[in-house]
Order: structure tokens, then C-alpha cells, then sequence
């Protein structure tokens, strides 16, 4: 998805980016960006205690005109 919003790889640009970006995260976040980071942890930390795994469960998405549309796949 952060390719097709950004145009960028998100290993590489993101992995390591301000506080929240990558494995872990504490801290404040350094910019929105980061916050989109921190956010996402969030719901994946959400996702775990209803016992859902985010990291596998499939999932499909299209990309229109900058909209991101996910769907179960």
C-alpha cells in the first residue's frame, strides 16, 4: 500500500524512519509520518488481542486516484 500511495518502497524508505516506523516504537512521533507509524502499531496491537493476525491473515486492496480500497481477499 505505501508503494502504491507513495511511489516508495517500504523497506527501504520506512524500516527505520523517526520513532514508530519499523519494528517497535516508543517515544513521540517526529512528524505525521511517523504518527501514521505509531497509529498503525496501534491498530496491529488491537488486531493481536482479538486474536487476529495481521501479518497473515490475506488481504487484497486496489488503488484508484490516491484511494486505497482493502477487501478480504
Amino acid at each position: 500500500m505505501i508503494r502504491a500511495a507513495t511511489g516508495r518502497s517500504a523497506l527501504l524508505s520506512y524500516s527505520w524512519y523517526g520513532c514508530f516506523c519499523g519494528i517497535g516504537g516508543s517515544g513521540t512521533p517526529v512528524d505525521p509520518t511517523d504518527q501514521c507509524c505509531q497509529a498503525h502499531d496501534c491498530c496491529y496491537r488491537r488486531l493481536r488481542v482479538g486474536r487476529c493476525s495481521p501479518l497473515i491473515t490475506p488481504y487484497s486492496f486496489t488503488s484508484r486516484d490516491g484511494n486505497i480500497t482493502c477487501s478480504e481477499y
